[in-house]
């Protein structure tokens, strides 16, 4: 005949929870007065991260939509200059480097560019764990530098140190935060902020029509100087109203380790990252 303790530990087997950890011992009637039926119960792991659908995003309030406007007035300040660079070749080979090829003027945009999209791959990393601020003052301070240093410049060296790394740089501090700062306030709408922000890219429109309508008046130096002052206003409602909603972390001091950006990112799709970001650049 089985004992008591034969029955318990068949009931246990019986009621065990397939794909749980779990043990329930099923809670029986016993007329043995002298064995107690135990019950155990195991910890579980508990999901502290919060899902997108557990953050409140303020997507009606007047501070997010002032986030757009100041996220398109720095687009319109880095995506105009960028897509103005054609229009900055021909009058740079008219007016300051006549004796210079084409393919060597080509370098000036190429390299800017380049400095303008590779850094975006540290800038990102940076504004996850510092926030806009400080990376939007830092392209004001560049860009407004370089772009009216720009107007001084005579030598082919000069137009290199000054537009294509110097305002490569300060325009990739622009763009990079002014994009991302968008996605901290909407989440429904984010699309629709997006849109309406990426329309700030018709600066590659305007400054082309306002550089060739000021040449003949005033010149290419007070033109570049002009155009400098238009971007100085841009950059400036761009500091004020762009900034993210999320508070900086507290107890921890960022370090730089914190801003390194994760190269695993690149051999997502087995490598298709890296092969779409090398033809990019």
């Amino acid at each position: 005949m089985a004992s008591s303790s034969d029955i318990h530990l068949a009931q246990a087997t019986r009621s065990q929870i397939p794909g749980d950890n779990r043990w329930t011992f099923a809670a029986e009637t016993d007329s043995s007065p002298d064995i107690e039926t135990p019950s155990v119960s195991l910890p579980t792991a508990v999901n502290s991260v919060p899902l997108d659908g557990d953050i409140t995003y303020p997507e009606r309030d007047c501070d997010a939509w002032l986030a757009v406007l100041g996220a398109w007035c720095g687009l319109t300040a880095s995506l105009g200059i960028y897509d103005t660079a054609g229009v900055f070749e021909v009058l740079i080979s008219e007016s300051i480097l006549p004796e210079e090829s084409s393919p060597t003027l080509g370098w000036i945009f190429s390299i800017y560019a380049f400095v303008n999209w590779i850094c975006g791959v540290q800038i990102g990393p940076t504004f996850d764990a510092m926030g806009p601020r400080k990376l939007l003052i830092a392209g004001t301070i560049c860009t407004l530098i370089r772009i009216f240093a720009l107007s001084f410049c005579t030598e082919y060296y000069q137009i290199i140190l000054s537009f294509s790394k110097s305002t490569g740089i300060g325009s990739s501090l622009l763009l990079t935060p002014s994009m991302g700062c968008v996605a901290h306030w909407f989440m429904e709408r984010r699309g629709l902020a997006s849109g309406i922000a990426f329309v700030g890219g018709f600066g590659g429109v305007l400054f082309p029509l306002m550089i060739q309508s000021l040449l003949p008046q005033v010149g290419w130096e007070w033109s570049i100087r002009i155009l400098g002052f238009v971007l100085l206003l841009l950059c400036f409602v761009n500091v004020t109203f762009c900034r993210s909603r999320i508070p900086p972390r507290k107890g921890a001091a960022t370090t730089w380790r914190d801003t390194l950006p994760d190269l695993q990112i690149f051999m997502e799709g087995t490598g298709a990252m890296a092969i779409t970001t090398a033809g990019v650049l």
